[in-house]
């Protein structure tokens, strides 16, 4: 089956790493696959290149002019489906797929929305009427879609993020004091401040612990840019308070390669899906310390793997922290056994392609 898929770049975001096993595991069960994308970022393109698929770059000089490119490119080799990630690729989708039902399109939303429905949203899922199938890769946005807008029910599907559980694996943490991951990028919604202030907390309260963030500052050639701001606000705090015991270290590609040296992940996010590091650090058995948003709660709770707090309060994320650090290795590494076995039964690479391949032989009629 030829299946056409849409994200906007190769970059290292975590839409692009799941992108990049989904193109994995079509190529593996014979599927002939497209990659089309608008951004050049070449983060995935080894592994994209080694299930041999050689990404298309669409350019346009303009956003629109960007769309009838795309249906232009899309129809000239007719694929059977179209599969888009994102919010821009997703209505580049639908544009080329109109008349609706010409070619079906499996889009994927891969965020949580909170607040309730917005002019945004609105538009969004009242233009999603027009695809075959409507996937959340977290069940919090689903209960947000199926409440907020009933219309979509028949068309949505939830298939959780894959980890790759040979890569991700457990191993023992080094001596204490308590070593704490973080991998996100540094920005307003991953709530690097807010961690930042439980931690200057926990110092002053003499409780021993180190916390590193690997994440994107958003620098550009060595200088800020406009979305820089959260890592400088959090670098004056650091300065102002002689705080030693959190640092920011730059994106690392091969980040299972640290997993070992820590003893548990965190990930404070104001609003969150299906996180990956959070996967990630679930298969490699680490504990893991999250916000009570979207997924990071459901899995912490069916794992029972970790401790969750709320990411308004600075406090209770540190209060968080205290109740890992009150553990010995062993009730530790008994989380992170338990993080594990949830990795294995629900975050399967196998398990995520059968569920991409039942949706597709669905919409294809096959």
């Amino acid at each position: 089956m030829n299946i056409c898929c849409l994200i906007d770049s190769l970059n290292s975001g975590g839409a692009q790493r799941q992108m990049t096993w989904l193109i994995r595991a079509l190529t593996g069960n014979g599927h002939s696959v497209r990659l089309l994308t608008y951004h050049q970022y070449d983060h995935y393109l080894p592994l994209v290149r080694a299930c041999g698929v050689e990404p298309q770059n669409i350019k346009s000089s303009t956003k629109v002019g960007r769309f009838w490119s795309f249906r232009k490119a899309i129809r000239q080799t007719a694929p059977d489906v179209i599969i888009s990630f994102l919010n821009t690729p997703n209505l580049l989708g639908l544009f080329a797929c109109m008349p609706p039902g010409r070619i079906p399109l499996i889009v994927s939303e891969r965020n949580h929305d909170i607040g309730g429905k917005t002019q945004a949203t609105s538009i969004r899922f009242n233009a999603f009427r027009l695809a075959s199938k409507v996937i959340t890769n977290c069940y919090a946005q689903n209960d947000f879609v199926s409440v907020n807008y009933p219309f979509l029910k028949n068309k949505l599907a939830t298939i959780l993020n894959c980890v790759d559980l040979e890569k991700f694996q457990p191993s023992t943490s080094g001596p204490l004091p308590v070593k704490i991951l973080v991998g996100a990028s540094v920005c307003e919604r991953k709530n690097p401040h807010g961690l930042l202030e439980a931690s200057i907390q926990l110092a002053r309260e003499g409780i021993e612990h180190q916390i590193d963030w690997y994440g994107n500052d958003f620098f550009e050639d060595g200088k800020p840019t406009a979305q820089s701001d959260w890592y400088l606000k959090c670098q004056s705090t650091l300065e102002k308070n002689e705080h030693d015991r959190f640092q920011f270290h730059p994106s690392i590609q091969n980040i299972e390669d640290i997993f070992g040296d820590y003893h548990a992940c965190c990930l404070p996010s104001f609003r969150e899906g299906c996180p990956n590091i959070v996967c990630e650090a679930m298969a490699s058995g680490l504990p893991v310390l999250g916000s009570k948003h979207g997924d990071i709660k459901k899995m912490v709770e069916e794992s029972n793997g970790g401790f969750l707090f709320d990411p308004d309060d600075s406090s209770d994320i540190a209060n968080s922290i205290k109740s890992l650090v009150e553990l010995d290795v062993q009730q530790m590494n008994q989380l992170g056994a338990r993080n594990r076995e949830f990795a294995e039964n629900r975050l399967s690479p196998k398990r995520f392609a059968a569920e991409y391949e039942a949706l597709i032989q669905e919409v294809s009629g096959s």
